[in-house]
């Protein structure tokens, strides 16, 4: 892991800056500098054997990942194609993000009755089918400076074995460089859509009175947070040539500090600290099959068991693997009498309709015939 101490960063004199939400989660250790910082803290730990790919795989994993996920799966020796994943176990290795692409490309293992492996992209924008990187638990930073409520996403992710750097904004609040561990982070495609703060009616409020204001854990530069000029605070107490803030929200999350007076100015009402989810789908209709009568014995248009060890193939010729069951399934296909593959129409947790929670499977889902037995 990289040289991240206290007085390594001190002496790059890294800045924090302004960017959109996100969010991130760690433990730091207090701290004070010269220059207006946090400082990233925690070890490494390896992925859990029986939850990884393999032992001692040191690479930064988010377990138990519930939510939907569109993925993109690549069969062997063919093109590869589209996929929504939902409530199956999944479990994400978060990669390093690339040269001019945003986000960060992503490997989904997928197991249960159904095993595969796909790749995603994690991003740090807050829309409807965003898929992005939350804080799991509450925490603190500084001993207080900032307290972050779960769900906040984060932003600028930089994996490094099993902890991530990355950027932390909690409304127009920034911290730069806080390192995470990711056996502490979740999954989501839906995070917190608005930060509302939580003011008592006739407080005095404050805001910076330039384009951004220091908020430091103590008076003098200590450990400090930049926040813009839209960012609302409620005085405490003054000491000196300091004001103590308080600013609260009402998911939990708060910030605690000192704030130079010069750098202040009074303000009638607080400003709403959020970003919005939009979008919306909806599901497709199913799909009829022509039906001889009377019927054939070898045909059958509904549920079945498929047997475990099986291979789900791309074509109907069986090219293009790209899962295997494992245990016990009971799937919807379609197999016609002369039909030597019969195509899985609907696949518990697997649909071809990306960007929503439907069911069905159009194509690109065939299994043996002998591996099927019809359920009439």
């Amino acid at each position: 892991m990289r040289n991240r101490s206290p007085k390594a960063l001190a002496r790059r004199g890294k800045p924090v800056l302004f960017v959109l939400v996100a969010f991130a989660a760690c433990t730091p250790k207090a701290n004070v500098t010269d220059a207006p910082t946090i400082l990233p803290v925690g070890s490494s730990s390896s992925a859990r054997p029986h939850e990884g790919p393999a032992d001692g795989d040191s690479s930064c994993f988010v377990n138990d990942v519930r939510v939907g996920l569109d993925v993109e799966v690549e069969p062997q020796g063919e093109t590869p194609f589209s996929l929504r994943i939902r409530k199956l176990p999944m479990r994400v290795r978060v990669e390093r993000p690339q040269a001019k692409r945003p986000g960060n490309p992503a490997t989904v293992f997928v197991s249960g009755a159904v095993e595969l492996q796909a790749k995603t992209t994690i991003t740090a924008e807050a829309h409807f089918d965003s898929v992005t990187l939350l804080v799991a638990r509450e925490t603190d930073f500084a001993n207080g400076l900032v307290r972050i409520s779960p769900g906040h996403h984060l932003k600028d992710v930089k994996p490094h074995g099993a902890m991530v750097t990355s950027t932390v904004v909690l409304g127009h609040l920034t911290v730069d460089g806080v390192d995470s561990k990711c056996e502490d982070l979740a999954v989501g495609s839906s995070p917190i859509e608005g930060i509302e703060l939580d003011v008592e009616a006739g407080a005095s409020l404050l805001q910076p009175k330039g384009p951004t204001a220091q908020v430091c854990s103590d008076v003098g530069h200590s450990t400090c947070v930049t926040v813009n000029e839209e960012f609302t605070l409620v005085p405490v107490q003054t000491k000196g040539a300091w004001v103590e803030v308080r600013t609260k929200f009402k998911d939990g999350s708060a910030v605690h500090g000192w704030v130079k007076g010069v750098d202040l100015k009074a303000t009638d009402a607080p400003t709403q600290m959020g970003y919005g989810a939009t979008g919306g789908c909806g599901c497709r209709g199913t799909m009829g099959y022509k039906h001889k009568y009377p019927p054939d014995p070898r045909e059958h248009y509904g549920e079945a068991r498929i047997k475990a060890g099986t291979k789900i193939t791309k074509t109907a010729d069986g090219k293009g693997p790209w899962a295997t069951v494992r245990g016990p399934l009971v799937a919807q296909i379609a197999m016609g009498a002369e039909d030597a593959f019969a195509r899985i129409t609907e696949l518990p947790g697997i649909s071809d309709q990306t960007g929503c929670d439907c069911d069905g499977l159009e194509d690109h889902a065939y299994v043996p015939r002998d591996a099927v037995t019809p359920i009439r």
